[in-house]
């Protein structure tokens, strides 16, 4: 593992920070949406893990050195409303699975998950040498697959029927974007 030092990074309405274990419960709270678990690709079982089991997985997860994770916060909010995070980091290759959610409905479509994804993924690959970062989505999250392009992720593929959706299966998006190309379309923005 590379020496990554973690950071709070704040913009004009989000900051993202070193996700704590005492916020374990809310993420918790957040996995029984019937809704979010569906958007992030989870499986009904999820939803019936008991908060102490989340916790423990939480604990694998922030101990995890191909793994690196952060709330997602409000400005000047105390509590966290999304998490974003970095999943099977490959240091040698530069390479790693992104995840993000806003957690608390009430907060999604406010653009504070945008926002966390602009920040958290710079710092992917501004300090954290992150060379191309991948992410999977279902294909009736619309909304979450136009904001990836937006920021310029390319679809790589397509995994055919691979999520369960009740009797049926959804196909899932795969994405990436390269660090050069989140570069030039950052130089471009401003």
């Amino acid at each position: 593992m590379k020496d990554v030092s973690l950071r709070r990074i704040a913009g004009r309405k989000a900051c993202v920070e070193p996700f704590r274990l005492d916020d374990a419960a809310l993420v918790a709270g957040w996995k029984k949406d019937a809704g979010l678990v569906r958007q992030i690709l989870g499986s009904p079982s999820a939803m019936a893990r008991r908060p102490r089991a989340v916790r423990e997985s939480l604990k694998r997860t922030l101990a995890d050195p191909n793994q690196i994770m952060f709330s997602i916060r409000p400005i000047g909010a105390s509590a966290p409303i999304g998490v974003v995070r970095l999943m099977w980091i490959d240091w040698e290759n530069g390479t790693a699975d992104l995840g993000i959610y806003i957690g608390r409905a009430s907060r999604r479509g406010a653009g504070l998950g945008s926002e966390a994804l602009d920040l958290f993924v710079g710092e992917a690959f501004k300090r954290w040498r992150m060379r191309k970062i991948c992410l999977k989505v279902g294909v009736s999250n619309r909304r979450a697959a136009r904001l990836y392009r937006r920021f310029g992720f390319k679809q790589e593929g397509r995994l055919r029927r691979h999520v369960a959706r009740g009797q049926k299966f959804e196909d899932v998006l795969l994405m990436s974007i390269f660090r050069e190309d989140w570069t030039r379309k950052k130089g471009r923005a401003r």
